[in-house]
């Protein structure tokens, strides 16, 4: 689900609540200015998003990750669930989330051959961290950056296993893109 609001003149704005509508704005961005410069006009035709990416250099002091069925606190900041599947009886009122990001997840056959099994962690972490390289992952993972301006970002996941799950490989993903 996404939301896509067009604005009058200079401005386009995209408001992400899945991938794609971050990917719209980019595309309708270039599309602008692909525009402007056949038509000679040069005049600056840049989404909202593309003007907000100033933001994406605003660090959030923490990243946090917390399971769906703590509950959410002030502290958190910015939530993003970050799993391919809605937690089970959780409403959205009650995880009060930001966004649900859940093309970010690792893919349906890497979650299901993981099966959070401690076991197969290590290459999980592997396959993982390489599903996270491609250029449309680090569009997500630079997006969501952007999207939390600088706010805390809470890292939301359904698995019961705190320490062997994708928050914590998307966690470490974040982190070093942060500082790469």
């Amino acid at each position: 689900m996404y939301h896509l609001k067009v604005l009058t003149g200079r401005e386009l704005a995209a408001r992400s609540i899945g991938a794609q509508a971050t990917e719209v704005a980019v595309r309708v961005g270039v599309l602008n200015r692909m525009t402007a410069l056949a038509s000679g006009t040069g005049r600056d035709t840049r989404t909202a998003m593309e003007h907000g990416m100033a933001h994406a250099k605003r660090k959030p002091s923490t990243i946090l990750i917390k399971r769906a069925y703590d509950d959410a606190s002030p502290d958190d900041g910015y939530r993003v669930l970050v799993d391919r599947v809605w937690p089970r009886g959780r409403s959205r009122a009650t995880l009060a989330l930001a966004q649900w990001l859940r093309d970010i997840a690792p893919s349906e056959a890497l979650r299901k051959w993981f099966g959070h099994e401690p076991q197969r962690w290590e290459a999980f972490q592997r396959r993982y961290l390489a599903e996270l390289q491609t250029d449309e992952q680090l569009l997500r993972m630079r997006s969501l950056l952007a999207d939390a301006a600088g706010q805390p970002i809470t890292l939301v996941y359904g698995a019961k296993d705190p320490e062997h799950n994708q928050a914590v490989v998307l966690r470490e993903a974040l982190l070093r893109l942060l500082d790469g």
